[in-house]
């Protein structure tokens, strides 16, 4: 098929197509899908549209199966992990997809393989050092908020869901799991784990936190669980973007502070 052999023409290309074969992932073209590809790691797919021009389909394909192999790297369990912890890993695994796919699209127009670019594709050519590139667009990627604040709205809208689901059915043992910050840097061992805390990558949008929050409680009050309030933990960011340092840490000086008072007044 023409669009494998233009894939493996380029080094990435054949690199991912083998890693991911290697791993027992079907590779299939499907009619009716929304986006331009998907993979489905608990199926071991990932799927194509064959609807799409083979240079949409090209950097589709690295951004898919870089999923695909973040899914042997790192599992997250979205009903059992703490609401913050699982945010931080799915921001990490997507940051890293478009690391990847750009690092493709500069390599596939290099060796006149026509794909479309990439918004970050100028900003990792800038750089000599290939994982110094992925690491400047990885960061690049959080410091876009509209799109952040898209994934805040879906997560939102996610753990609603979950958490209305498990009370349903009376399971008193979710969102109580924490994902430690090492094990999702493995994802993306090019960039600092120091990142992945910082207010910049673990920020969220102020009415996507609440949200969160509120169904977490919510779920609490009606299976009797402790209440998941790692949410609280991230710092919020603002409409137009600006990042306010509300987090409940008991290190937090200001936070501190609150509970003094508040333990003042019982």
């Amino acid at each position: 098929m023409k669009f494998f052999e233009t894939l493996q023409k380029i080094p990435m290309g054949c690199e991912t197509l083998e890693a991911v074969q290697k791993l027992g992932f079907d590779i299939r073209f499907e009619k009716g899908l929304s986006d331009a590809g998907c993979c489905d790691a608990s199926k071991k797919q990932i799927l194509l549209n064959p609807m799409m021009k083979e240079r949409d389909l090209l950097p589709t394909f690295i951004h898919e199966a870089r999923h695909a192999l973040q899914s042997e790297i790192l599992q997250v369990n979205d009903e059992k992990t703490f609401a913050a912890d699982t945010i931080k890993a799915y921001r990490a695994m997507e940051a890293d997809a478009v690391a990847f796919e750009t690092a493709f699209v500069v390599q596939a127009q290099k060796a006149g393989v026509a794909v479309r670019s990439t918004p970050m594709a100028d900003l990792f050519r800038k750089m000599k050092n290939p994982e110094e590139a992925k690491a400047a667009v990885f960061r690049s990627w959080y410091a876009d908020t509209n799109n952040l604040t898209l994934y805040d709205d879906f997560y939102a809208d996610q753990f609603e869901v979950m958490a209305d689901k498990a009370a349903k059915r009376g399971d008193d043992a979710c969102f109580c799991e924490p994902l430690p910050t090492a094990k999702i840097a493995a994802v993306c061992p090019y960039v600092s784990s120091d990142f992945l805390d910082s207010a910049e990558a673990f920020s969220i949008r102020s009415s996507a936190k609440e949200r969160i929050a509120d169904a977490m409680e919510n779920y609490a009050k009606k299976t009797g669980a402790k209440t998941d309030t790692s949410v609280q933990t991230m710092y919020s960011r603002t409409k137009n973007g600006k990042i306010i340092d509300d987090r409940i840490l008991s290190q937090n000086p200001s936070v501190a502070l609150r509970l003094k008072v508040a333990r003042g007044r019982e």
